[in-house]
């Protein structure tokens, strides 16, 4: 079993989002990392972009992994806007 704290700049996290974290980013790490073998300056596409999974592949590869430009495939004009506010460059 592992137990992780909280994070202390998200003070209204429910449980349901906290356990949701590790779910979407320990998938998308998976996928940049492991399978995708990303490596700095690439550009990247990211399907569904606007789920959870989605969303947590642009922020990481953006703040963590430094992609070079990442594609946004998304199906509406506000969902391409929440994955531009992680770093979606179009």
């Amino acid at each position: 079993m592992t137990v992780l704290p909280l994070p202390a700049d998200k003070p209204s996290l429910d449980l349901c989002e906290a356990a949701a974290l590790m779910i979407n980013y320990g998938t998308a790490h998976l996928a940049l990392t492991t399978r995708g073998q990303m490596s700095q300056g690439e550009t990247l596409l990211v399907t569904a972009a606007a789920g959870g999974v989605g969303l947590a592949t642009i922020e990481l590869a953006r703040n963590k992994l430094g992609a070079g430009r990442i594609i946004a495939a998304v199906g509406s004009e506000e969902k391409f806007a929440a994955a531009q506010d992680k770093g979606a460059d179009a």
